[in-house]
């Protein structure tokens, strides 16, 4: 529920719905950690061509989220690589999900 009408429906002020959030450890869906099949998959991703709007989606998460933690936790930028993501008709491409991903990989590996 967006904080706007979360703090009408509880008649508070926003700063007081985000300080008793912390107080309580509540963090927002985007802060959650990346897990291992997460970093996995953008590790593939990155390689294969991968388009970081297209990974985004699958991993259900920003796209600036995902672009920062590729960049700062794992060195790969989704602007300087040998593959090169399709750009234009995004409509045209399938929407893939994580597990799609992680079977790129698995494809890959077993590629002589």
């Amino acid at each position: 529920m967006p904080t706007s009408q979360l703090d009408a429906s509880l008649g508070r002020k926003k700063s007081g719905v985000f300080n008793k959030a912390f107080t309580l450890g509540l963090v927002h869906g985007y802060h959650r950690p990346f897990n291992d099949d997460e970093k996995t998959a953008i590790r593939i991703a990155h390689d294969v061509g991968l388009s970081l709007t297209d990974l985004s989606a699958a991993l259900d998460r920003d796209l600036a989220v995902v672009s920062k933690h590729a960049i700062r936790h794992l060195g790969l930028s989704f602007r300087a690589r040998a593959n090169k993501a399709p750009r234009g008709k995004r409509a045209l491409r399938p929407d893939l999900t994580l597990a799609d991903i992680l079977q790129l990989g698995d494809k890959r590996q077993e590629a002589p």
